[in-house]
């Protein structure tokens, strides 16, 4: 798994979102077929959904109002899911001592996190 979020991340860094959430997204279903959960596994898997989240944060930028809405709110659910389950490994101290996050994805994150759910329109 981490192979293939540091894949997600390569892409990532290109500005080659589709390509990200495709490694996320596999790294995320892998997680699914493993049958034994591990600590690394969980935080790869929450890596992997931390991903997905700044990729839908970024393609909503350009996306009509409908599709901006739809995306948004998935990265916010998604985030919150990270936050939820292992906030201190994705605040920014932490995220910089992770080889995989690179400063822009790092910012990204954190301008993400600052997105308030109530703010998004239905």
């Amino acid at each position: 798994m981490l192979y293939i979020n540091a894949l997600g991340f390569a892409y990532y860094a290109e500005g080659n979102l589709n390509r990200a959430n495709d490694s996320w997204f596999k790294a995320v279903e892998l997680s699914f077929r493993m049958t034994v959960k591990s600590t690394d596994a969980d935080k790869d898997t929450l890596t992997a959904y931390a991903g997905i989240a700044l990729s839908l944060y970024q393609l909503s930028q350009n996306k009509p109002s409908e599709l901006k809405t739809k995306y948004l709110s998935e990265a916010i659910n998604l985030r919150q899911k990270v936050m939820k389950d292992n906030s201190e490994k994705f605040k920014k101290d932490s995220l910089a001592q992770d080889w995989l996050w690179t400063k822009k994805a790092i910012k990204d994150w954190q301008s993400l996190l600052k997105i308030d759910p109530d703010s998004i329109e239905d």
